[in-house]
């Protein structure tokens, strides 16, 4: 918290800025990538519940902010992989993406950010959609932003972040549908 806060909040195009040399200094200004965003608003709201502050807390919600205004796909659903700014510039769909949205959401309504809890519900509801795969019951990898191109890429990073999301959802929400999905992609996920 000492080394990122205040300084990774980007004040000119919003969300938070990812990039930074071990001491501190800037190394890219306009980067937005969606794991890098999603991680700083858990981060902020893990620290907003280790230590009731509400700077903490207002700089999870300007994360949440950014994700819901500048990295969502507002044509298709989802979110986009990479920002430049706030132009896309790789509009890519992610499964690993989405899981850190869903697991920063999660942790976000969990620290008491109203604006964070329908995230959840969304954010499942795009992986159900387009990621999951009833028959190997493991979610894609990645899709193209209108969802019409699967990559044949097939790895394991994004179920198992997805099994921490979906933790943290049913954590956050009691809602058993993250707590079976969670299940059935950690038992076939380590078949």
């Amino acid at each position: 918290m000492n080394f990122y806060a205040p300084r990774c909040i980007d004040k000119v195009f919003g969300g938070y800025i990812n990039c930074f040399l071990d001491d501190g200094t800037i190394c890219d200004y306009e980067t937005k990538q969606l794991v890098g965003q999603a991680r700083f608003v858990f981060i902020f709201s893990v620290a907003s519940l280790l230590k009731p502050d509400q700077a903490y807390r207002k700089l999870a919600e300007h994360g949440i902010s950014f994700l819901q205004s500048h990295q969502r796909d507002h044509k298709h659903g989802g979110y986009y992989w990479k920002l430049k700014g706030r132009s896309v510039s790789n509009s890519a769909k992610r499964a690993y993406g989405h899981a850190f949205v869903l697991l920063a959401a999660a942790m976000a309504t969990k620290a008491g950010i109203s604006s964070a809890v329908p995230m959840i519900a969304d954010t499942f509801d795009i992986l159900e959609r387009y990621f999951w795969r009833e028959k190997e019951g493991l979610y894609l990898d990645e899709i193209s932003a209108d969802w019409s191109e699967i990559s044949p890429y097939r790895g394991q990073n994004a179920n198992m972040h997805l099994c921490e999301a979906m933790m943290t959802a049913y954590e956050a929400t009691g809602n058993k549908r993250y707590f079976e999905r969670l299940y059935k992609v950690y038992l076939n996920f380590h078949l």
